[in-house]
């Protein structure tokens, strides 16, 4: 995703919400597979931190 993101810009959210859309339905069944199976190792860690684990952290900003 986030070489899709590079130095894109949106102008709404409606902008955005297409873009995700497009993006989503682009992924192949083997990337939501792994997900899927990333998941308990997740849940675990943010288990282990109190809830304050995160992975990445993205920002999506869109001007009007």
């Amino acid at each position: 995703m986030a070489h899709g993101l590079a130095q894109k810009q949106f102008h709404s959210q409606d902008d955005i919400e297409k873009w995700l859309d497009s993006w989503i339905a682009s992924q192949d069944e083997q990337f939501y597979r792994n997900g899927i199976r990333a998941l308990p190792e997740s849940w675990q860690k943010a288990v282990t931190n109190d809830g304050q684990y995160f992975e990445s952290f993205i920002c999506i900003l869109y001007t009007i």
